[in-house]
């Protein structure tokens, strides 16, 4: 009978586990994994937070290597500069839901080691397909 307790709990916790690791993330953590991409020195990870499907498949290869390419040359050592991101921090998300789709705007807060804040507004768009929220290209 205990035994029997325990395994339901357990049951229970694993569920509630897989759910949590599998679940669609929100617009925020999309938004502040790609950050947090961009300070790991990740870009091939930060690419994967932005949608090109609207692009040709010829086309998208070339702009993933195009925004791969501003991430290290300019982005990481504007960073850099700043004394590296010290922290990363969602302060607002905003979701609307038209016939095109969910689309959000997550304002995300950037602290630098040098003391200096930035905000940013970063545009994301769901994916139904793959159930995932991606970082906008397009404006």
């Amino acid at each position: 009978n205990t035994m029997k307790k325990i395994l339901s709990l357990l049951v229970a916790a694993l569920s509630l586990f897989m759910f949590s690791c599998f679940s669609p993330a929100t617009p925020s953590d999309v938004a502040v994994q790609f950050y947090q991409h961009i300070a790991a020195g990740e870009y091939d990870e930060a690419v994967a937070c932005i949608d090109f499907s609207a692009m040709s498949v010829e086309n998208q290869e070339e702009a993933k290597n195009t925004t791969r390419s501003v991430l290290t040359e300019k982005i990481a050592p504007s960073i850099e500069r700043k004394g590296g991101l010290t922290s990363i921090e969602s302060i607002s998300e905003t979701i609307t839901e038209n016939e095109t789709g969910k689309s959000a705007v997550v304002k995300v807060k950037l602290a630098y080691g040098n003391g200096t804040v930035d905000e940013d507004n970063a545009t994301l768009i769901f994916d139904e397909n793959n159930k995932e929220w991606k970082i906008s290209v397009s404006k």
